[in-house]
């Protein structure tokens, strides 16, 4: 089963599908891995990874890269309990 919209794949996630899972990531370079899962419906890995703070998904692909990841607004800012976010910046070079 391919899933063709988020919202699909959300409602598989959210019903609690047994073909729908989240999976952790293997063989990971980037530090943002430890705040995503990436989304296995039918023993295949969808384009999207989910936040394992808001549950969110994002579109994820191993060419476009974590940039979206990176971006999330669960990395970058306060949540509502008043508690700051998880913060990752980038080093220059």
């Amino acid at each position: 089963m391919h899933v063709e919209k988020k919202s699909e794949l959300r409602s598989l996630l959210k019903s609690g599908d047994k073909r729908c899972k989240l999976v952790e990531p293997r063989n990971t370079k980037s530090c943002v891995w430890r705040f995503f899962n990436l989304v296995q419906c039918d023993d295949r890995i969808e384009p999207y990874a989910c936040c394992k703070t808001c549950g969110d998904l994002l579109s994820y692909s191993g060419k476009t890269g974590t940039g979206s990841l990176l971006r999330h607004r669960c990395l970058h800012s306060s949540s509502s309990n008043g508690k700051f976010g998880i913060r990752i910046s980038r080093t220059p070079l």
